[in-house]
Parts: structure tokens; sequence; C-alpha cells
């Protein structure tokens, strides 16, 4: 059986792969973000100020790194 660390793990990779190689929108992005944070309070609610410090800092970094990187590719490229 998967321990709870390990299933919020799964999501997590799976969702910076997303944010990584998706070709996902800013909201897509922020949305992708707030089901992962839901499903961690669902998962370790006693651990969320941990979770804060680890898991938002890299979605925030993905989201400026792929995201908005792209958006601001596109717009000089008009």
């Amino acid at each position: 059986m998967t321990s709870p660390i390990d299933r919020l793990k799964e999501i997590v990779d799976a969702t910076c792969e997303e944010l990584r190689y998706g070709n996902v929108s800013r909201a897509e992005a922020e949305e992708l973000v707030q089901n992962v944070r839901r499903e961690a309070e669902r998962l370790i609610p006693d651990q969320m100020e941990t979770y804060d410090l680890i898991y938002e800092a890299r979605f925030r970094r993905l989201i400026e790194q792929f995201i908005d990187s792209q958006t601001r590719e596109r717009a000089s490229e008009s």
C-alpha cells in the first residue's frame, strides 16, 4: 500500500511534468497547482507548512520558467 507521502510525490511529479512539457496556460497551471494543494490537504493535513515550503516554491519556479517564459516568447514573436 502506498503511503500518503509517496502518493503526494507521485502527484507532484506528474504535475511538474505537466508544467514543464504540457502546453498549458498560466490559468491552467495555477489550477493544476491548486488541485495538488487540495489533495495534499487531504493526504497530509498536519504537514501543510512543510508542503508550502517545499512544493509551492517549486511550482512557482516551474510556472515562471516554463509557462511565463513561453508567454513572453509568444508575445515578442507577434
